[in-house]
């Protein structure tokens, strides 16, 4: 017994010397990322690697790109290609024991993902549904995250262009956690926090707010092209309920449901407002009293 003791003792002073020579130290950090770099399928490659696995690594040059299996050389790359310019990770590795994947921090710089290019012909045949889970099998979350100037891309062209997002309290499991999303692109920006239920019918409680500048087409109408508003999203994927207050450059109230995966799809909406003043180039000012 007393053999048995002792034996289990060593082994965990055994277990630590390893993780912490491993773990705990660049070059055994960096043999243990280019180990796991081949188990990745398609082609992954790093121009620098600093720090430890156990108290944040740093990474420069990354670039992944799936793997190509089309015979026809003809016709354009349908790979999915990521380019990160520079990247650090902090994992809390105690989480693992409970069945996590906690990012303690993670901060990444000049990310571009090219989408793959997808046939023109292409037809949809059968309407989008919703899946009944999307639960993880393993728990994820981010404390602090940190992105500055993100580029999504397909066939040449940019879908989604962002000079900064944050990302903070952020967890997944049962349900999506968000305690703050903030995105930004120039003098516009969304800030959102909420949660939603990861099985169907995904119930959602989520507070958004924004400023964007508005097209020049409603500036003659509306004094101004500044807009700000705010929206509280309720009620489930399958049947969403949106009250939003529009507060900048006129004041109006709206309340839309929408049941986007019912066919035909069932969409309602209703607008208040105190008083609307619009500049109209035949018509000069209309004043809107209190209506709906």
């Amino acid at each position: 017994m007393k053999r048995a003791l002792v034996g289990i003792i060593m082994l965990l002073i055994l277990l630590q010397v390893f993780v912490a020579a491993v773990l705990g130290t660049e070059r055994g950090s960096r043999w243990i990322i280019h180990q796991l770099l081949p188990l990745i399928p398609g082609e992954t490659s790093i121009e620098t690697i600093n720090g430890t696995l156990l108290n944040g690594i740093v990474v420069t040059g990354l670039r992944y790109q799936e793997k190509n299996n089309s015979e026809d050389s003809g016709t354009p790359h349908k790979t999915l290609l990521v380019e990160l310019d520079r990247g650090f990770v902090a994992l809390e590795y105690q989480a693992l024991l409970r069945g996590w994947i906690q990012l303690n921090d993670l901060h990444l710089s000049g990310l571009m993902v090219t989408l793959p290019a997808t046939a023109q012909d292409t037809e949809i045949t059968e309407p989008f549904s919703l899946p009944q889970s999307l639960r993880p099998p393993i728990g994820i979350a981010i404390v602090d995250g940190e992105l500055n100037q993100f580029q999504l891309l397909q066939a040449g062209s940019s879908i989604l262009d962002l000079d900064h997002v944050e990302l903070q309290k952020a967890r997944m499991r049962w349900q999506l956690n968000v305690g703050r999303l903030w995105l930004q692109k120039d003098s516009e920006s969304i800030h959102l926090e909420g949660k939603m239920e990861l099985a169907s019918p995904y119930h959602i409680d989520t507070l958004i707010d924004w400023q964007a500048t508005l097209p020049e087409s409603l500036e003659s109408w509306l004094g101004n092209n500044d807009g700000r508003g705010s929206a509280a999203v309720t009620g489930s994927l399958k049947n969403l309920n949106i009250a939003h207050q529009l507060n900048q450059p006129q004041r109006i109230s709206s309340d839309v449901t929408l049941s986007a995966f019912e066919r035909p799809i069932l969409f309602t909406m209703q607008h208040r407002w105190d008083q609307v003043i619009a500049e109209t180039p035949r018509h000069g000012k209309i004043t809107l009293r209190k209506g709906q």
